[in-house]
């Protein structure tokens, strides 16, 4: 099912340029309505943060050997599988 845009939302979005916050009266949950250009822009932005983020890691010794991790991983497995 494809939920329909009310008239109300349509012209918001084009006012507002950025993503639209919707409160479901019911339930008083959030939710928000967003383009999908906007969407990827997002997803890039959230993309290069996590890559910088890794970069400084890096930089400052924040980081762990592979054969370390894939110790942890398999030790977390069979702790977890037997």
């Amino acid at each position: 099912m494809t939920a329909k845009l009310t008239p109300e939302q349509r012209e918001a979005l084009s006012r507002q340029g950025s993503p639209l916050v919707i409160e479901d009266e019911q339930t008083q949950r959030i939710y928000f309505l967003i383009d999908p250009a906007m969407l990827e822009s997002l997803r890039e932005q959230a993309d290069m943060a996590a890559i910088l983020q890794g970069v400084a890691d890096a930089e400052s010794g924040r980081i762990q050997p592979l054969d370390e991790a894939f110790k942890q991983i398999e030790d977390g497995l069979r702790a977890r599988f037997g």
